[in-house]
């Protein structure tokens, strides 16, 4: 839900020569700003899944990338569906394009702006410069493996391996063996958290024409297609990961603490939850 403090989740990998956004929600551009990457900078997208927490922000870069004639391609990776997805915001900016070429026919003259799509799947591998990534299905929706659906609808976890550091970073999913063997040994896991009774909680206060047939999918879903303080602390076990950095976190301060307890009761590794524009 929109809140009054945080952009939707967006994480950017870089350094002096990469700039790597993975998820792209609503106020993307924006914090990109704020983080001090300009639109040039960027040459890949990575959408871990297209709820549109994480794919709320695409028309607004896209955009930006056509009104500021940024020149090259930008290559986004994601799961089935993107391909879709990109070509129809791509089709809703056709009149933003023509408006341009209307108003000063010698923007033909400039280095086009591309986008370039490549549908990831689970155990899809690539290689970006001197990072390589590899995705895992989750459990975020919670099909039946091998059902038409599950093959349609994915939401991947994604590992990065660098020279000098590994990172897996959940998206949003359910406790799952894969993702678990995704992480193993990382150096950093980049986690999602959820308290359900309090999700739940703050949904139906907000929301009071949400019908009661609908409450036990929505208890099922925070609670079995999100993780736990408890099942974000096994998820550290299991890996072996060094360091946690806890994100798409909607819990208020009592919740923060409580969470914090739990996990340090399963593992003794440094942890800490992310404000907007933290860096590690």
């Amino acid at each position: 839900m929109p809140h009054p403090d945080r952009a939707q989740p967006a994480n950017l990998l870089h350094d002096a020569e990469h700039a790597i956004l993975i998820d792209v929600g609503d106020g993307a551009a924006a914090q990109l700003a704020k983080a001090g990457v300009a639109l040039t900078a960027l040459s890949t997208l990575i959408i871990s899944h297209l709820h549109v927490d994480h794919t709320g922000g695409l028309f607004a870069l896209l955009g930006a990338r056509i009104q500021q004639h940024v020149p090259g391609t930008l290559v986004v990776y994601g799961p089935p569906g993107t391909r879709q997805t990109v070509a129809e915001i791509e089709t809703a900016q056709r009149y933003l394009a023509d408006l341009d070429h209307a108003e000063n026919t010698r923007t033909t003259d400039l280095a086009p702006t591309l986008v370039e799509v490549h549908e990831i799947t689970d155990g899809s591998s690539f290689v970006l410069g001197d990072v390589t990534v590899l995705a895992a299905g989750n459990t975020h929706y919670g099909f039946a493996p091998g059902s038409a659906d599950a093959t349609a609808f994915q939401s991947l976890s994604l590992r990065f391996d660098m020279p000098d550091r590994s990172i897996l970073y959940t998206g949003d999913t359910g406790p799952s063996p894969a993702v678990e063997q995704l992480g193993h040994g990382v150096d950093l896991l980049v986690s999602e958290i959820i308290d359900p009774d309090e999700e739940l909680a703050k949904t139906l206060a907000t929301r009071s024409d949400i019908p009661r047939y609908a409450i036990p999918f929505l208890r099922r879903h925070f609670a079995d297609q999100h993780l736990t303080a408890k099942e974000v602390g096994r998820l550290m076990q299991r890996t072996g990961a060094k360091r946690l950095v806890l994100t798409h976190n909607a819990m208020d301060a009592v919740g923060i603490a409580r969470a914090g307890q739990t996990i340090a009761g399963l593992s003794e590794r440094p942890l800490a939850f992310a404000d907007d524009l933290d860096t590690w």
